[in-house]
């Protein structure tokens, strides 16, 4: 991965991007990360992998297959709480089809054969 220098809002379906993203945890504190604008319409959130990037480590709510660390999540986050969910998110970049954004309802596994998303406080 490396920087990549632009002018004008950057076009996602000209090869993957990793841009900055803003978070909100439930309390207002601002936080920043990063997140894959899609190059198609599809801003489901195993598609985009919003990530908060913190001193202590990054924060990944797309689980896929794996089981959510929920703990681990909140220690490099500094929180003991489960309060902080609803997480909103944006994208800190212009992109060619407008703000990526969204809102994280708790850290997200796949389950039963890839059918149903599980949501882990």
């Amino acid at each position: 991965m490396r920087p990549y220098s632009f002018s004008g809002a950057l076009d996602p379906s000209e090869g993957m991007l990793i841009v900055a993203a803003r978070f909100w945890l439930a309390d207002g504190t601002q936080l920043s990360g990063y997140l894959a604008p899609p190059p198609s319409d599809d801003r489901s959130l195993g598609v985009i992998q919003p990530q908060i990037v913190t001193y202590s480590g990054h924060v990944s709510f797309w689980c896929g297959v794996c089981p959510a660390d929920s703990t681990r999540a909140y220690r490099t986050l500094g929180r003991d709480a489960r309060s902080e969910f609803h997480i909103r998110f944006e994208s800190a970049v212009p992109l060619v089809g407008g703000v990526v954004s969204g809102t994280l309802p708790g850290f997200l596994c796949l389950e039963s054969y890839f059918e149903t998303v599980k949501v882990v406080l």
